[in-house]
């Protein structure tokens, strides 16, 4: 931790001016010739050990206990004639010693400054230090246990240097004091400040350090604290920082956030997978068990060699709903995309002539299959959000096989579909691109794609992409401005149809990778290409990069496959490798490309693109090339692992690369990967030990081969947290019985992964009042798009069943994705009790330990920090008339004071402030407090209890501030209400007799010693 203040800022700059070159008024010939701030080591004995001297001057010294300041103060503009003929000098000075706690161990100076420096004092040369050199910083090392103490300079009017105070983990800053010798008294101003009196022959000098600034250095960078001072004694100060052990997010090193296996008791296979931040990860496939877990009410819960959808949440532990997918025969799910309102659209192919369809659907009927090979037909469906019903569902062939690989769906909620098919009556639509089979009807297959209606009721359009051999394509992305397509996949035939300027308009080698980018309305390409090198090249996945450009993924055995100078690794290292590659926006230049793999064979899989940064998984042998931090840096065993790379720098760096399976054979085919750093994954594995989390849905292989799902942290830091701040600054209310808004705030997610707001604690404190007279604490959504203030009830109603108590509410369904924000407020009903006479209630979130917040990935769970110090406050309501407002118009004036005194020794509950319910000249001393809005003091505890609330009453401004310890610990602060203060003694607070001091607005309120049990 490190407290950084600024020595001195000056309240009065224009008449006190420092005697060294960086004085206030130093002319700027002399900021010039010297650096502005200088630390000048002095070896020697000087005024008491004398170690540096600062400001390259004689204007302050430093010492292994603290430091001295000399200031002076100019007469005015009166001229030296004048000056010397009344007696005056023509400045006076005095000089501050400051004296820490502790003596420093060694001392530290850096970064030399040019020129030298004289110390010439008294009569006695022996003394004298001379040629000295300038150093820019000094630290004191170990000044007490943990904490150093660095000096540094600055370039800023009004300012001599700034110290920083570095506190080493468990240091107590508690126990740093330093003294103040040589001034006339001490005080902490209403901005924070520590203002410190000096007196002179002609007057006085009124220095001020700043508020501190402070952060704590956690695993996860730098976070800001609510630091202050505090006064110690007469001539003492020291610092407080309430959240110094408050939670902050642990370093997230790239690893395993969760894995689950999710299977029944034959063979099953998680194919593609689509995750929407917040609501779940939807998860399609085949699967082959009998007992594969699906969910009551699910669309179909009994299947067998039938695909599935499945919606799991985001901890890896539950299903949110699974159902089969498929008729009597084989079906199989291939990709999935989620539409408007979470609806996930599912493609594959099927055997099935009862697969379930949709009434008026495009395609009612089973087309067909080879009488060689049979595989049938592809189909197209889409299903509720909930899984148990179907929206659209339609066949999508012909008389032959016909298999839809992929899909994406558009803001429309149309199906943008991506495939193959070998039918020659393959559904296509007039004026497309290519609107007949390529080749003829035999095991050839052409590429398709084709726009299905949300209601599966028609085409928009449909064309063959293809030749006169076997050409398909594998996956589909869509650019959701133009609504042109890209399609990618592998091509034999050396005719495949490509345009002018493509990066490669021919064939390399017997068989390539083939990319194309389609017209909105499937009338042409844009462009079409192919790309490999000499022997067999295949394209499975593609992504569109924010430029527009184009990424493939997949994988080549050939030995020349381009490879870009600024690749990972730019050769086959033996068998296949796979290969990433990025094509421009127009496909006519490879911006960048690499190979990846090792000695065995490898394949990439599936691909996610977010910026500079790649998520890439698939299938890798012995060999494949991990990073020091892999969650699993060994081949686990079997003929091929799954694997997970994350490649940054545009491609250009291997940050991350791991193997994910156990001893048998796995692989990977599915990835989606968000800016928030997370990458989940999806395959299949035969293997008993895949590595899976504790806690995980399914922890056991429960059938030959089942499929798995990895969620992968690739973050080193979430970056900020969560930001809270009050509506509307702390104001006092008059109000009458009913229901009232007690807080509202804003909590604002700084980090750049999404967060839920699980819990908040939040203080109900007040003077006069009971738990009948306040109930049901809720809080609420305010969306701004809504009228009124109350738009969607997301905590309680808690019941309040003490006074001065936290109560604690459960938040429900508040996720905040990057950078959103969002509007809660509190309300409660005021119950109305004329016994009860005045009343005063107000709320807090006294700090940032009052949250409970949850992110995902590794390093998510509650360690989320809150910035800043996490506190809010709201109005105070004040049912009846305040104590000491004798005439009833809501403030305090010499009116009141003057109908008080005419009225001592009544008893008027209504007017007695100090509650001893008769009016005497402690009410009217309290009152004239008021009036001048000083805070004063009728009763403080003797004893408190660590861990709970204490009580101090008095008359108090509401927006006043307050800075409060106990034996040198800050105290958490709860509210302030006109009669009231509440007050958190932290449950690690030594018992014993410690010291209590209060400031409210920076003058005292109390210093007492209190029992600590």
């Amino acid at each position: 931790m490190a407290i950084g203040v600024a020595w001195f800022a000056i309240n009065d700059p224009t008449s006190v001016q420092g005697d060294g070159v960086a004085a206030v008024q130093a002319p700027a010939a002399a900021l010039e010739t010297f650096s502005a701030t200088r630390f000048v080591p002095n070896r020697g004995q000087w005024d008491d050990e004398v170690r540096y001297a600062v400001l390259g001057s004689e204007a302050a010294w430093l010492h292994d206990d603290g430091f001295t300041v000399r200031f002076v103060r100019q007469q005015g503009t009166r001229s030296a004639s004048e000056l010397l003929r009344d007696g005056l000098p023509d400045s006076a000075g005095s000089v501050l010693r400051t004296r820490f706690s502790g003596l420093a161990e060694s001392t530290d100076a850096e970064d030399r400054l040019p020129g030298v420096h004289h110390f010439l004092r008294g009569r006695d040369a022996t003394r004298w230090q001379t040629s000295v050199p300038a150093f820019a910083r000094v630290t004191l090392r170990q000044v007490m246990a943990g904490i150093d103490v660095m000096f540094r300079g600055i370039e800023r009017d009004a300012a001599v240097f700034e110290y920083d105070l570095l506190l080493e983990r468990g240091a107590d800053l508690g126990a740093f004091v330093a003294r103040c010798e040589g001034a006339q008294s001490l005080r902490i101003d209403v901005d924070g400040r520590l203002c410190i009196t000096l007196p002179t022959p002609s007057g006085t000098i009124e220095l001020a350090q700043e508020r501190p600034v402070a952060w704590q250095q956690t695993d996860r960078g730098l976070r800001p604290l609510e630091v202050s001072f505090r006064l110690v004694g007469e001539d003492g100060y020291g610092f407080c920082a309430v959240d110094l052990d408050s939670r902050w997010s642990a370093v997230i090193d790239p690893g395993v956030a969760w894995s689950t296996y999710l299977g029944g008791g034959a063979s099953d296979s998680v194919n593609d997978l689509a995750w929407a931040p917040g609501a779940g990860i939807w998860l399609a496939g085949w699967a082959g068990s009998m007992d594969f877990p699906v969910t009551t009410g699910a669309f179909q819960t009994t299947g067998e060699r039938d695909g599935f959808v499945a919606r799991l949440d985001e901890g890896g532990n539950a299903l949110q709903y699974s159902t089969y997918f498929g008729g009597s025969e084989g079906d199989e799910v291939r990709g999935i995309d989620l539409g408007p309102g979470l609806t996930p659209t599912i493609v594959g192919f099927t055997e099935s002539p009862d697969l379930p369809v949709t009434p008026l659907a495009l395609q009612p009927h089973y087309g067909g299959a080879s009488p060689i090979v049979p595989i049938g037909d592809g189909f197209v469906t889409r299903l509720s959000a909930a899984g148990d019903a179907l929206l659209s569902s339609t066949y999508l062939g012909g008389a032959f096989d016909d298999v839809a690989e992929s899909v994406v769906v558009d803001a429309a909620g149309n199906a943008n579909v991506a495939g193959w098919t070998s039918s020659g009556n393959f559904p296509t639509t007039a004026g497309v691109w290519q609107p007949a089979l390529g080749g003829g009807l035999t095991l050839q297959a052409d590429g398709f794609v084709s726009r299905v209606a949300a209601d599966g009721q028609g085409l928009i359009w449909s064309t063959y992409v293809g030749s006169t051999l076997n050409d398909q394509l594998l996956d589909i992305a869509l650019d959701p401005v133009s609504g042109e397509v890209v399609v990618a996949g592998w091509s034999i035939s050396a005719n495949f149809p490509t345009t002018p300027l493509a990066y490669r308009t021919s064939s390399a080698g017997s068989l390539d990778m083939v990319v194309c980018r389609l017209t909105a309305s499937g009338s042409g390409p844009v462009w079409s290409g192919f790309l490999g090198g000499i022997a067999d090249d295949v394209a499975t996945a593609v992504a569109l990069g924010d430029d527009g450009s184009v990424w493939l993924g997949g994988w080549t055995d050939s030995s020349n496959y381009p490879a870009t100078l600024n690749a990972p690794q730019q050769s086959v290292a033996g068998g296949d490798d796979g290969t990433v590659s990025q094509l421009s926006a127009d496909g006519q230049t490879l911006l960048f490309s690499t190979l990846l793999g090792g000695g065995d064979e490898d394949k990439v899989r599936d691909l996610a693109v977010d910026g500079s940064e790649l998520l890439v998984v698939g299938q890798a042998g012995d060999g494949f090339p991990v990073t020091l931090d892999a969650a699993q840096p060994l081949h686990a065993g079997g003929v091929a692992d799954g694997f997970v790379s994350h490649l940054t720098d545009g491609g250009a760096t291997l940050a991350y690369s791991s193997f994910a399976g156990g001893s048998n054979v796995d692989d990977m085919l599915a990835s989606v990967e968000f800016a928030a750093g997370l990458g989940v994954l999806g395959g299949w594995s035969f293997a008993a030990d895949f590595p899976v989390t504790t806690g995980a849905m399914q922890t056991q292989l429960l059938g030959v081969e089942d499929g798995v799902v990895m969620m992968l942290d690739l973050l080193s830091d979430l970056g900020g947290g969560l930001e809270v701040s009050a509506s509307e600054p702390p104001s006092r209310r008059f109000v009458d019985a009913g229901e009232h808004e007690l807080l509202a705030f804003d909590a604002h997610n700084k980090t750049s992964r999404w967060l839920t707001l699980e819990a908040v604690r939040v203080l109900v404190a007040g003077r006069g009042f009971a738990p009948t007279q306040v109930q049901n604490l809720e809080l609420w959504i305010d969306d701004p798009d809504v009228p009124g203030p109350r738009d969607e009830r997301v905590g309680g109603p808690v019941a309040i069943l003490a006074d001065d108590t936290e109560v604690e509410v459960v938040l429900q369904g508040v996720t905040l994705a990057a950078d959103a924000a969002v509007t809660l407020r509190a309300f409660a009903p005021l119950a109305a009790d004329a016994s009860a006479g005045t009343v005063e209630v107000a709320c807090a979130v006294v700090g940032s330990q009052s949250w409970t917040l949850r992110s995902f990935g590794a390093g998510g769970g509650p360690n989320v920090s809150v910035l800043g110090s996490g506190r809010v406050v709201g109005p105070v309501l004040v049912t009846g008339a305040l104590p000491g407002d004798a005439d009833g118009d809501g403030e305090f004036t010499v009116l009141d004071l003057r109908k008080m005194c005419t009225r001592l020794g009544v008893t008027d509950r209504q007017v007695d402030v100090d509650g001893d319910q008769i009016i005497t000249l402690a009410d009217v001393d309290h009152t004239r407090a008021g009036v001048l809005s000083r805070p004063s003091l009728v009763f403080a505890p003797s004893t408190v209890a660590r861990g709970a609330w204490m009580t101090i009453t008095g008359l108090f401004p509401v927006a006043g501030s307050v800075t409060a310890t106990l034996g040198g610990r800050a105290l958490h602060v709860g509210c302030l209400t006109p009669r009231e203060l509440t007050l958190h003694v932290d449950s690690t607070q030594s018992a014993g007799i410690h010291d209590l001091t209060v400031y409210v607005d920076g003058m005292l309120v109390v210093a007492a010693p209190v029992l600590v049990q």
